[in-house]
């Protein structure tokens, strides 16, 4: 697909219109628009410098993206607007926005891709709820950011190499679960009420392994190894089960008015700190 400048082409799929494509090679020497409000079913294709493929609220949820390559894209990989696709054993990457921006009542499927790049891996945000499981995730500023009261599952990614946060949580209600987060700075939980972190592996993470701020959070079954703070809170409370922590410099960090209880954990009692 040839243009002149970079949006001035788009491919549609129109609402009530489908389109199947296997093995295609999709490129153009400009960025252009992929946008779908009917139906789409992508297998083994490469999509090469889309500024963005957008499923639109129109768009069938039974749509796919399956195995495919999309690279070289610009603001976004994938883009649901209030939609629910699956994108699904696919390889992302690119220097934009997003790898997948799941926005407003979106509830895709995101399963088994290998996301690189971006300044967000993959984004929730107004009230959605994807799945967001078995993904590898990295070399983006923030692994997968979580905001304006949406609950996704994050369930078995691998999260690493993030310039900031591997998981960013702000005024949400994820569910986070067999995860292994590494080398970025932890998980930072703000302004929630009902994050809830399950069998996860952090480690090496710098600073952080989870900073809950003004956030109620319940962390059970995880091994928070190597950071300078193992586990931190300023205010509200967090609930510590079943856990092991060794940190580098604090295993827990309390400030302000926060409320921690510890059962059935292994922490270092000399690397607690309460302040408040």
């Amino acid at each position: 697909m040839n243009g002149t400048a970079d949006g001035l082409r788009t491919i549609t799929i129109q609402q009530w219109g489908s389109l199947y494509t296997t093995g295609s090679n999709i490129t153009g020497n400009y960025y252009y628009n992929f946008r779908n409000y009917g139906y789409l079913n992508m297998q083994n294709c490469t999509v090469n410098k889309a500024n963005f493929i957008c499923f639109h609220d129109s768009s069938d949820d039974s749509s796919v993206i399956n195995n495919s390559t999309i690279k070289n894209t610009g603001s976004y990989g994938i883009y649901a607007d209030h939609a629910s696709p699956t994108i699904i054993n696919n390889t992302i990457s690119g220097s934009g926005s997003y790898g997948i921006y799941a926005y407003y009542y979106s509830s895709p499927d995101i399963i088994n891709n290998n996301i690189s790049g971006y300044s967000y891996g993959i984004r929730a945000y107004r009230y959605s709820s994807p799945t967001i499981s078995d993904n590898s995730i990295s070399g983006s500023n923030y692994g997968i950011y979580v905001d304006y009261s949406s609950s996704p599952t994050i369930r078995g990614n691998n999260i690493s190499n993030s310039g900031n946060y591997g998981i960013y949580v702000d005024s949400s209600s994820p569910r986070i679960e067999n995860n292994t987060i590494k080398s970025n700075r932890g998980i930072y939980i703000r302004y929630s009420y009902s994050a809830t972190i399950i069998n996860n592996i952090i480690e090496g993470n710098g600073q952080y392994g989870v900073y809950a701020y003004y956030s109620t959070t319940n962390i059970v079954n995880c091994t928070i190894t190597n950071q300078t703070y193992g586990i931190r809170t300023d205010s509200q409370s967090v609930t510590v089960e079943n856990s092991s922590i060794s940190s580098t410099s604090y295993d827990y960090y309390l400030s302000g008015s926060a409320y921690l209880k510890s059962s059935n954990t292994s922490f270092n009692k000399s690397r607690v700190y309460v302040s408040g």
